[in-house]
């Protein structure tokens, strides 16, 4: 059974979907534009997931309509932690323009990302 709790960093706003059954695995859905103003509030969202040991995320980046190339390398520092900490990060629902960016930066040819949210956080099992 999953939980689901709403929280907002600023104009982040996170929905968390907590899987009873299979602790450790949180999928965090962002909406809103990732602009200078929320860089801090991404930082924070990530360590909080730390501290809390859930290294295991899925990134839904469905809602998401920009991100500044910032926002992408404090992305790409928290997937190279989880990994080192035996976790991980998925992506799934990623927009266009957002993989665009991420392909940009050839980040798609190590990333893991799933058309759906389920396909990524089954992927864990």
């Amino acid at each position: 059974m999953a939980d689901m709790e709403q929280l907002q960093f600023a104009s982040i706003l996170i929905d968390k979907r907590i899987n009873e059954e299979d602790k450790g695995i949180i999928t965090i859905r962002m909406s809103s534009e990732l602009d200078h103003g929320t860089l801090k509030n991404l930082r924070s969202l990530f360590q909080r997931e730390w501290d809390a040991e859930n290294y295991k995320l899925v990134l839904n980046l469905k809602r998401l309509k920009f991100i500044y190339s910032a926002h992408i390398g404090v992305i790409w520092a928290f997937v190279q932690k989880m990994q080192k900490a035996k976790g991980g990060v998925h992506f799934c629902e990623v927009p266009e323009s957002i993989l665009s960016a991420f392909n940009t930066l050839g980040l798609t040819k190590v990333m893991k990302i799933y058309d759906k949210e389920d396909e990524a956080f089954n992927a864990f099992s």
